[in-house]
């Protein structure tokens, strides 16, 4: 995601889309930001309930919230717990 120029103080929401290319349904079993540079991100809702079954094709969206403190360069990373089928 590009939040772009944001003044300090302010906040940003922008929706990720998540597509299961696969073609197995899998289970998203939960979200979270790994903390990466700063802790200027959150996770601000997920479309659906987690866990949640994402069929083959489908998309879910997470929304990702942006609040910087400090002029610097900021990044974080998602990360999902997945369950693939057996």
């Amino acid at each position: 995601l590009n939040f772009s120029s944001l003044l300090i103080a302010k906040s940003i929401v922008l929706p990720l889309s998540i597509p299961n290319t696969t073609k197995e349904s899998v289970t998203i079993q939960t979200a979270s930001l790994s903390t990466g540079t700063g802790s200027a991100f959150s996770i601000e809702s997920v479309q659906s309930a987690l866990p949640h079954q994402l069929l083959p094709g489908g998309t879910i969206i997470v929304n990702i919230r942006f609040s910087p403190t400090v002029v610097q360069l900021y990044g974080d990373t998602l990360v999902l717990a997945v369950s693939l089928p057996c």
